[in-house]
């Protein structure tokens, strides 16, 4: 008989690549923040990320 792991469960080395790959994005947390700056002109400050499009 086998059991499937809880999410709270640590991985063992029974895991699978797949299994922990799963497991790990079903804890994952997603975070995000969006600000506004201006200057005393009302210029906004504008930032490019080179880490998406």
């Amino acid at each position: 008989m086998t059991t499937t792991p809880s999410p709270d469960d640590p991985p063992g080395t029974s895991m699978t690549d797949a299994e922990f790959g799963a497991l790990r994005a079903s804890a994952a947390l997603w975070a995000g923040t969006s600000v506004l700056i201006t200057d005393e002109r009302g210029r906004a400050l504008i930032q490019r990320v080179a880490y998406r499009t």
